[in-house]
């Protein structure tokens, strides 16, 4: 295998958010073939590599738009690992943006931003707004998380 090397998995997580972003039947076949659980595991043995966690946030980005992708997310732990992320690298904003885009779009379904609200949405919205209040690129997927919580 290549998780030891970091610009392959880069460029896998890059193959998987430009394959998926328009075409819902390859968001579906990902699903299916259990990438959001791959992706959270790589997320896990990667927590340190910067560029592996952006690019596979990235990805899930796209993959979280499937309807169904908030059932998985939950059997995954995905918020759990995008809260660990964001709590590990507080200060980098591209994985701060890429997290939060994550939750916006899985926050689409009411039962996954009730889950985001309890698991401690609210008060990591409101450090990264303090946090970031100058950077839009940040802001903009954080208060749209927000918005869909409401």
């Amino acid at each position: 295998t290549y998780d030891h090397v970091a610009d392959v998995l880069v460029c896998a997580c890059e193959l998987l958010k430009n394959i998926s972003v328009s075409k819902y039947r390859v968001r579906e076949a990902i699903l299916r073939a259990g990438g959001v659980g791959q992706l959270v595991g790589l997320v896990g043995r990667r927590m340190g590599d910067v560029r592996v966690l952006e690019a596979a946030l990235c990805a899930l980005h796209n993959l979280a738009t499937a309807p169904e992708c908030w059932k998985i997310a939950r059997e995954v732990a995905l918020v759990q690992c995008i809260f660990r992320v964001i709590t590990k690298h507080p200060a980098e904003a591209a994985l701060q943006e890429a997290g939060f885009a994550v939750l916006w779009n899985l926050a689409t379904a009411a039962e996954m931003a009730e889950f985001i609200a309890q698991e401690g949405g609210v008060k990591r919205i409101a450090a990264v707004v303090e946090a970031f209040a100058e950077q839009p690129r940040v802001l903009a997927p954080t208060i749209g998380l927000l918005r869909n919580m409401l």
